[in-house]
């Protein structure tokens, strides 16, 4: 036997193109590896921290949080301690900061100095006019910036105050406690004893307070700014249970928002998303508010699948306009509701024409009949575009009972007619701003107009207040 034959059989995993592809796979691997540990990196903190009697809090405070940048809230009793130390010969916070080895050189870190450490209010008003500026600020930086608020040091006024000021911040609470105090357990946190606690910012209640204002604002009329509510608290919220319930939240308000503006497609859009998300809103709504929010959406779904699908002036179309109206009479909008009811009374002879076989856009000469042809001076072959008032007079001459109520309203006299409140106002072609009572005529006027159960067509949004329990 051979040499070559005694040689024990080569491992296929050593030929040199494998052995090749692995080393690629093992740098590719490596190049993943430091890709995750990249994306890993501790957040950039802004660390805003009360500073009262007791420096050692603080310290130990910024030491745990290592942040980038500080803000030292102070009462003009401590403002000394950050920089220069105690007036019994105690090192400054910096000072001690250096010795734990942690550096804060100067442009990161900032004292404010408040007025009086035991005005509850004044210290607010500071906290939302200096602070609140920065951490809106820092936050824009983009998703690697973090805030924390540390609200151990400053008197108990100054503590209750950061706590209700930073409510609305998305941000971490820090507090430092200790495991061994002066006087027998009940005085300040001996040195060298901290240890941190961070208590759960309590989104749940912190939410709560945007339904009810959404909730409020939602009930008035004013969909839009019900939705940027919830849609502000969805984008401070913290990722998580709560998070899912305001977005589900924010899916309902929005079907109403794109109603109210008329875009009944982008409604359905969201009454889609939001039937197949409902269930997160269990996070902060019980289960039969839930339930009532879904029936009353899916409900108000085929209400807008005819709105959506309308082509001309339906009756559930020009009931549409009139709720629209009548949420703006809630908002003490007149000018914008007497511009929808006028549309409603246009419609209405419109909706009628178009029964007649009469499209009020285009109405050829022949289907006019003489005595208007005269009045209006059309010649034949012509077509011709009614105006409102033109609508009622082509019912009125062809005997129909619409253009006969019209006639006997003051619609149709040029000088009486409330129609020239909507004609004169700034959103038409005059300077006049509409009132409630000049709104309400025309209100009333289409009312008159309208068949008996128009009540049945027009919808009224919803309570919410009223489905998430709150009446």
């Amino acid at each position: 036997m051979n040499k070559a034959s005694e040689d024990p059989p080569r491992c296929q995993l050593c030929s040199g193109s494998l052995f090749l592809q692995l080393t690629e796979w093992t740098v590719s691997i490596q190049d993943s590896l430091e890709g995750s540990f990249a994306m890993s990196e501790p957040l950039k903190t802004l660390l805003v921290t009360l500073v009262g009697g007791s420096p050692g809090g603080v310290v130990a405070g910024v030491i745990h949080c290592r942040p980038e940048r500080v803000l030292f809230v102070c009462s003009p009793e401590t403002r000394s301690s950050v920089t220069e130390g105690g007036n019994g010969g105690e090192p400054s916070i910096l000072a001690r900061l250096r010795g734990n080895h942690f550096e804060l050189p100067a442009g990161a870190y900032d004292v404010i100095e408040i007025d009086d450490a035991q005005d509850l209010e004044s210290f607010v008003t500071k906290m939302r006019k200096v602070v609140e500026p920065e951490v809106r600020k820092w936050l824009r930086r983009g998703d690697g910036y973090k805030v924390c608020a540390d609200f151990t040091g400053g008197t108990k006024c100054m503590s209750a105050g950061l706590v209700l000021a930073s409510l609305d911040w998305n941000c971490e609470w820090q507090y430092v406690g200790g495991r061994e105090r002066t006087k027998g357990g009940v005085g300040v946190v001996v040195d060298g004893s901290e240890n941190i606690v961070h208590p759960k910012n309590p989104w749940d209640t912190l939410a709560w307070r945007h339904v009810l204002r959404a909730a409020a604002l939602f009930d008035q009329g004013d969909t839009g700014a019900a939705t940027a509510v919830v849609h502000e608290a969805v984008k401070t919220a913290p990722d998580g249970a709560v998070k899912g319930a305001l977005s589900a939240l924010l899916q309902f308000c929005s079907i109403y928002r794109e109603w109210d503006a008329f875009r009944h497609r982008e409604a359905l859009k969201n009454e889609e998303n939001f039937q197949k998300n409902r269930f997160a809103m269990m996070r902060l709504l019980s289960d039969q508010s839930v339930e009532l929010l879904a029936k009353r959406a899916d409900a108000d779904r085929q209400i807008l699948s005819q709105l959506a699908d309308a082509t001309g002036p339906t009756g559930p179309w020009i009931a549409d306009v009139f709720s629209n109206g009548e949420r703006r009479m809630k908002e003490r909008r007149w000018d914008d509701a007497a511009a929808r009811f006028y549309r409603c009374i246009e419609a209405l002879a419109q909706q009628r024409l178009v029964q007649l076989g009469i499209d009020s856009s285009g109405v050829p000469v022949e289907k006019i009949p003489v005595n208007l042809r005269a009045e209006w001076c059309l010649k034949q072959g012509e077509t011709f575009k009614l105006s409102l008032v033109q609508c009622y007079k082509l019912l009125e001459a062809l005997g129909d009972e619409l253009g006969a109520r019209a006639s006997q309203s003051p619609l149709l006299n040029p000088k009486k007619s409330p129609l020239q409140i909507r004609n004169q106002s700034i959103l038409a072609h005059g300077f006049q701003a509409v009132s409630e009572a000049a709104a309400n005529s025309l209100r009333q006027e289409f009312l008159n107009l309208a068949p008996e159960d128009i009540s049945t067509w027009a919808v009224a949004f919803p309570s919410l207040s009223q489905m998430i329990g709150l009446r």
